[in-house]
């Protein structure tokens, strides 16, 4: 939406077409969403999340060199798809990455990455979409920047963050032992183990999602 304004006079595009681009995106955001967490169930969390933030990356750059109107809509959809995964799979992995005492505060702080996001990209974008940089219009240029960030940031997961192990829920079990006077040592190291490399993972997998909130909603 910041950049509709400058897309409405460079591409001379009704308020009405705008309006269909963004049915366009969030219809595919809303009926991917479901599907990504389906998904997130079954198969490895950190190669969806990278092929659904390089996704979203290479459709919104592409967005950067478009002229008409079928191609916004093409890129949007594509663009809505690749969107759909960050709240079923950033849900997932923070309610297994963060500590139980901390869950509600990444819950939070992701809240307020999408917020930051919104309010720098809606005030960046329409501030510079109708201006020239180097002969490129400014929302070209925001699209460029924002899809090449995300690509970028795809590629820093694939390559330096560990998959973030999935947290049994254990607390009714313990309780159980506890209470049949049978826990044992071993049971209580392999928990302990457990939590630990949640939480050698839970710092990247944070400052993935803080990242990611921002680069999405600028």
């Amino acid at each position: 939406p910041a950049s509709f304004r400058a897309l409405e006079a460079d591409l001379n595009l009704h308020p009405s077409l705008l309006g269909y681009i963004t049915l366009t995106q969030t219809l595919m955001l809303s009926v991917f969403s479901p599907i990504w967490g389906f998904l997130s169930d079954r198969y490895s969390r950190k190669w969806m999340l990278v092929f659904g933030t390089s996704l979203w990356g290479l459709a919104t750059v592409l967005l950067a060199n478009i002229n008409d109107f079928t191609h916004i809509l093409l890129f949007r959809a594509i663009n809505g798809l690749a969107l759909g995964s960050i709240g079923p799979i950033s849900q997932s992995i923070l309610a297994d990455a963060a500590k139980n005492e901390s869950l509600g505060l990444s819950f939070g702080l992701v809240q307020l990455s999408s917020s930051i996001g919104r309010l720098i990209g809606g005030v960046v974008t329409t501030t510079v979409a109708l201006k020239y940089f180097g002969g490129i219009r400014g929302w070209r240029l925001c699209f460029i920047v924002v899809g090449a960030l995300s690509i970028l940031l795809s590629l820093i997961v694939a390559l330096f963050v560990e998959d973030a192990p999935r947290q049994v829920r254990k607390k009714p079990h313990m309780e159980k032992l506890k209470k049949d006077g049978s826990e044992s040592e071993n049971t209580r190291l392999s928990i302990n183990r457990d939590f630990s490399q949640v939480s050698d993972t839970s710092q990247s997998y944070l400052l993935y999602q803080n990242i990611r909130e921002l680069l999405r909603d600028s």
